[in-house]
């Protein structure tokens, strides 16, 4: 009691900025202790000024000081999107973290203050809240998370430009489900779901699986109706700012639900932190592609990648993510040696919250592919030039659940004309996570 105390009169020592709300009489509840009192006045107030990081903080407080702490991470999370560098709502963040039992979260939160150059106060009751916490909790060396996710949208070319970005991620994949390559407009639906478990094996291993995929499914052109299943299992070693994984993933794709293509990869990969806001990447995988109908067109394939993390304390708290990718695939049988390429590309992604609960997005990705020996058709070197740009917005309803909107362009620029093509893609998603 008396640290919460001390805690109280020291956050309440800090200059705040004057909100609508009676914020002084909010602060003195709190200081003479009267949470309940202090938790009912703002509570009353919360709808008028959820978004206002300084209600939002003496109403974090004033939530978990009552015994309400799922509603003071909320409030508090809020905080932090306006001020990432905020350390005594990263404190109560923290505890607020540990009460709902997401110790992994509290322990990182005030790890991170401890790392930075912070005041004794904060840095004493840091420590006192770091050393409270298990050391080995039973409840977190298991974690499982899932998304589960319902989109409809608009596809102005349902057919030629099928470009499969996960089989396998990377390289962009470009398959022609029909031979006509005449562009059909339709609008879809599509459900999309994943599973996560994590278990954590000593100190420093833990073993993952994973479930993923997708049925999309177009309103009238339903002979193009895809649907992706993906399986991850391996495992991943941390030492320090080092962590290493190993993982083997299976795919199959289906089309209009008759088996399409399969593919098996196995992946190493190797992940660097600098700080606790940055974080470099480097992997190689080896795919191998099985078509059902089209033998001729198995291949096996490599590719080595290398991408870059990084989050900005500014307004908004930007985020990037970068990564360049090569590699090749060759045809199983060397008679069709044509169907296979060497690529590189690059990929891009970036993060903005623009308001408490708006997020704004963009992603780009760009691939050059030169394909292998003489077309026996066009009796030409096949080489495309893929690039593909999106910008979308979401929006948190509650703490799980998200609603977005995003529009996709893409262009695949080809010596052989049959695949050439531009897509423009609409979506209209409502998103559930869980962990």
């Amino acid at each position: 009691m008396r640290r919460r105390f001390m805690l109280l009169i020291f956050c309440g020592m800090l200059p705040w900025p004057v909100a609508a709300v009676d914020l002084p009489r909010l602060q003195q509840l709190m200081q003479e202790q009267q949470y309940e009192r202090a938790y009912e006045l703002a509570d009353k107030a919360e709808r008028a000024e959820a978004g206002d990081p300084t209600f939002d903080y003496w109403y974090g407080l004033a939530a978990l000081e009552s015994g309400r702490a799922h509603r003071a991470v909320y409030a508090l999370e809020r905080v932090l999107m306006n001020d990432p560098e905020k350390q005594t709502a990263q404190l109560a963040l923290a505890r607020a973290y540990a009460k709902t039992g997401q110790l992994d979260l509290a322990r990182a939160m005030l790890n991170t203050i401890l790392v930075r150059n912070t005041s004794e106060p904060i840095s004493e009751h840091a420590r006192a809240e770091l050393a409270a916490l298990p050391s080995d909790p039973k409840a977190r060396r298991t974690r499982w998370s899932g998304v589960l996710a319902l989109t409809s949208g608009y596809d102005n070319n349902v057919n030629a430009t099928t470009d499969l970005e996960q089989l396998p991620q990377p390289p962009a994949t470009v398959l022609l489900l029909d031979s006509s390559a005449r562009a059909r407009e339709d609008g879809f639906a599509r459900l999309d779901f994943e599973t996560r478990l994590e278990r954590d094996l000593g100190q420093q291993a833990s073993l993952i699986v994973a479930l993923e995929g997708y049925e999309n499914l177009n309103f009238h052109e339903s002979a193009f109706n895809t649907s992706l299943l993906t399986g991850y299992a391996g495992g991943a070693y941390r030492a320090g700012n080092h962590l290493g994984l190993l993982y083997a993933s299976y795919q199959r794709l289906w089309l209009d639900h008759a088996n399409y293509l399969e593919v098996i990869t196995p992946t190493l990969a190797w992940q660097y932190t600098l700080g606790n806001q940055s974080r470099i990447e480097l992997g190689v995988a080896s795919s191998n592609y099985e078509y059902e109908d089209f033998a001729t067109r198995d291949s096996e394939g490599v590719t080595f990648s290398a991408g870059w993390r990084q989050t900005f304390s500014t307004f908004g708290r930007p985020r990037v993510r970068f990564s360049l990718y090569a590699g090749n695939e060759r045809a199983k049988d060397d008679r069709f040696e044509y169907f296979g390429r060497d690529y590189v590309g690059l990929q891009w992604r970036g993060e903005l919250d623009i308001a408490t609960r708006h997020q704004a997005y963009a992603h780009l990705r760009w691939q050059a592919s030169d394909y292998l020996g003489l077309d026996p058709i066009y009796a030409s070197l096949r080489e495309d030039r893929y690039w593909r740009f999106g910008l979308g917005w979401r929006y948190r309803l509650q703490k799980h659940w998200h609603v977005g909107a995003e529009v996709e362009y893409t262009n695949n620029d080809s010596t052989i004309t049959l695949y050439e093509f531009d897509r423009t893609r609409v979506f209209i998603t409502s998103r559930y996570e869980w962990r």
